[in-house]
């Protein structure tokens, strides 16, 4: 009988309201998932400052039991989706988002993979997306959660 050691990977949704999931090599459900958001500030600025530490304590956390990561990086689609949010700089804050996230697992020692958006969900929109999560795994999970949990899936070839 082989000896299975698990090894663990954490997959990440970046933005303003960061979705996180974390699987091992020997399980295709994560074993673990969080949403690190802010609602109660109304500023974008105080809003992200909070999103960002609170993620740089987490990585803090997790960084115990993870070592490599994958993130899903930022791309400009040219659709009308995409055209809407290249000029409502909704694209450009998600760049300087990722950049602070990708610096703090960094910081962090961990091993990071940045995965395209094209390259493992294509053009599927947020509700096609959580559809075949769920038929995948039969656990549904809220928006950016379920983006992690299916770049996830994506990695371990059963997306």
């Amino acid at each position: 009988m082989k000896l299975v050691i698990p090894s663990y990977s954490l997959f990440i949704d970046p933005g303003i309201n960061i979705g996180i999931a974390g699987f091992s090599n020997t399980n295709n459900v994560p074993i673990y998932t969080n949403l690190i958001n802010c609602t109660r500030l109304d500023r974008w600025e105080d809003r992200i400052k909070f999103v960002l530490i609170t993620f740089d304590l987490e990585c803090k956390k997790l960084s115990k039991q993870y070592k490599k990561v994958y993130i899903e990086q930022p791309q400009f689609f040219d659709s009308y989706q995409g055209r809407a949010a290249a000029k409502s700089e909704s694209l450009y804050k998600l760049i300087k988002v990722y950049g602070v996230i990708w610096t703090l697992l960094f910081q962090n020692n961990f091993e990071i993979n940045e995965i395209l958006a094209s390259a493992w969900k294509g053009q599927l929109d947020k509700k096609k997306l959580q559809h075949r999560v769920q038929r995948r795994i039969n656990i549904a999970y809220p928006d950016h959660i379920c983006d992690a949990v299916g770049l996830g899936l994506f990695v371990k070839g059963i997306f």
